[in-house]
């Protein structure tokens, strides 16, 4: 089954600052948005109280419980929250006997999206399918650099404001009358010494012309 599972930039840097940021592994949940039958959108990562270690990040139950409450007492849905994610610090990105552990426990889903990554910005995809049928299908994760048009709109409207262009000689400066004045004096100036510089040639006797009037004369 061909799926692709994609993540907008922003969330990918949060994700990639939470991973970073950590001297040991960590996990944290995410959500999700099913755009047809085989794409899958991640659109937000969070962290929550753990303990980590070297080799391993826990949550524990009254923490999740905690946190799930909050959403739905502020009147969000946790119906998005779809993703698990964790790193392996400065280790490869693979799936550990306790990743599919904790992967294999969260049938409460339709499906579970699962990323492990580590320092290096390695990442690893997966999608467990669990009703109607269990699948595990891997997945490449695709970072997603979507146009943010409102932002846009706000950084044209500032260069607006604040950034006045020029290019690199100011012609406004300059008056058109004064220009056109200089330019009538050099074409004279050019023309005299052009008068100078060269003498007036007299023409050359015509030898044939002489010898033939001399002829008529005698």
């Amino acid at each position: 089954m061909d799926l692709r599972l994609t993540i907008a930039y922003r969330t990918y840097l949060k994700l990639k600052y939470f991973i970073d940021e950590c001297d040991k592994e960590i996990s944290g949940f995410g959500m999700v948005s099913r755009l047809d039958d085989r794409h899958f959108h991640i659109y937000d990562v969070e962290v929550l109280p753990q303990e980590v270690t070297s080799t391993e990040a826990t949550i524990n139950d009254e923490d999740l419980a905690n946190f799930l409450y909050h959403k739905m007492k502020d009147g969000e849905s946790t119906e998005p929250y779809k993703l698990w994610w964790h790193s392996h610090a400065d280790m490869g990105v693979f799936w550990s006997s306790t990743d599919s552990g904790t992967i294999d426990g969260s049938t409460d889903f339709p499906y579970l999206i699962s990323i492990v990554g580590n320092k290096k910005s390695e990442f690893k995809g997966r999608i467990d399918i669990y009703q109607p049928i269990r699948l595990t299908i891997d997945v490449e994760l695709e970072i997603e650099e979507l146009e943010d048009e409102e932002l846009r709109a706000e950084c044209a409207a500032e260069i607006k404001e604040k950034v006045v262009s020029k290019g690199w000689f100011d012609f406004s400066s300059i008056k058109n009358e004064p220009k056109k004045e200089k330019k009538v004096q050099k074409r004279k100036k050019k023309k005299k010494k052009n008068k100078k510089g060269f003498k007036k040639k007299e023409p050359k006797p015509d030898r044939e012309l002489e010898s033939f009037l001399e002829r008529q004369q005698a």
